[in-house]
């Protein structure tokens, strides 16, 4: 059962640890949340790494008790607070995460850039939508 929940570990929950946290943050706070996740991950290895040796030695099997108690804690909160991103787009999982106003301040910086490129001339137009800033090409 060790190795069989060791190769689940490495293959699902590991590149969730590093991804999911950086995704659920704005591109600014992404190298403070990165140092932050690393850090944790190394601390918490470290921690592993010296005591499991200890505690197996002390109490035997025993020691597996509080990590089954802790995974059947990471499940509840994984099922309560993960967002479901399954077969959406990107467009749709900037929406989840930063919500509807920031997807349309990225799409007319988008189109923004578009415009510029194929060398159309982009006014700037409040109108079209209410304190948003919006472009529309002429």
């Amino acid at each position: 059962m060790i190795i069989i929940n060791s190769f689940f570990t490495c293959i699902c929950w590991i590149p969730l640890v590093v991804a999911y946290p950086l995704e659920t943050v704005t591109t600014k706070q992404r190298s403070i949340y990165f140092a932050i996740t690393l850090l944790t991950i190394n601390v918490t290895a470290f921690v592993t790494s010296y005591l499991t040796p200890v505690g197996i030695a002390d109490i035997g099997w025993r020691y597996y008790m509080p990590t089954a108690v802790w995974n059947a804690i990471m499940v509840i909160i994984i099922y309560f607070t993960f967002i479901e991103t399954k077969g959406l787009t990107l467009e749709e999982i900037a929406t989840l995460f930063d919500g509807d106003e920031d997807f349309v301040n990225s799409a007319i910086a988008v189109s923004h850039d578009m415009g510029l490129k194929r060398g159309e001339f982009v006014v700037h137009d409040e109108v079209a939508a209410p304190n948003i800033a919006c472009e529309k090409q002429v």
